[in-house]
């Protein structure tokens, strides 16, 4: 009689996520070029924290003294995404802080200088479409995590120093597409993509 010692299998050389990735939005899939596309928010220092968590809600039944299986409910799912970005872009700024564009006007400030502020309400242009995380595996694919909505809840957290890398961290919460916000279930996926999309021989 034996018992496994380790949970290493033979596959699992080909299941390590080994980076610390990139954050993107707008993520695409062209069917006809079979090319993904996103745009990026840049560089990133620290690696991202990801969180998916589901809230139950156990079903009080007399009599019974533990819950038993099919006694949970989902009373809440929430999907979160923290990164630390090293590129302060006045692009990357107005998504952290759900601001409009603004210019100088010429006697305040030059007419050349460009800004951003903060916004009194929130609209659709600041929701952020298919935020995406995307690990390399050890295999040569890919890990993805596609939010199809997100707002940033705690952004532009800035404490500039000298002889440091100075991140400005935002954290990013997924919401439910307005089309079919019927479904309950937690607006985000994930994606397994194979290295044989991406490793191509040439003839």
């Amino acid at each position: 009689m034996a018992i496994r010692k380790t949970g290493v299998t033979g596959e699992s050389a080909k299941n390590y996520v080994i980076g610390a990735g990139v954050v993107g939005y707008n993520f695409t899939y062209n069917s006809e070029t079979q090319e993904f596309d996103f745009e990026s928010f840049g560089a990133t220092s620290g690696g991202t924290a990801i969180g998916l968590t589901t809230t139950l809600r156990q079903m009080e039944i007399d009599g019974v003294l533990s819950t038993p299986a099919g006694g949970d409910m989902i009373e809440e799912t929430e999907g979160t995404m923290e990164i630390n970005l090293l590129e302060a872009t006045l692009e990357n700024i107005k998504r952290l802080i759900i601001a409009e564009d603004v210019t100088g006007d010429g006697t305040t400030m030059p007419t050349e200088a460009k800004g951003v502020r903060p916004k009194g309400r929130v609209g659709m242009e600041d929701y952020i479409k298919d935020l995406v995380h995307i690990s390399p595996l050890s295999d040569g694919g890919f890990l993805v995590i596609k939010f199809d909505y997100a707002i940033v809840t705690e952004g532009l957290e800035f404490n500039p120093q000298d002889g440091e890398d100075n991140l400005i961290t935002a954290t990013f919460a997924a919401r439910t597409n307005p089309d079919i916000i019927d479904d309950a279930s937690l607006p985000v996926t994930i994606w397994r993509l194979p290295a044989t999309l991406f490793n191509t021989v040439e003839g």
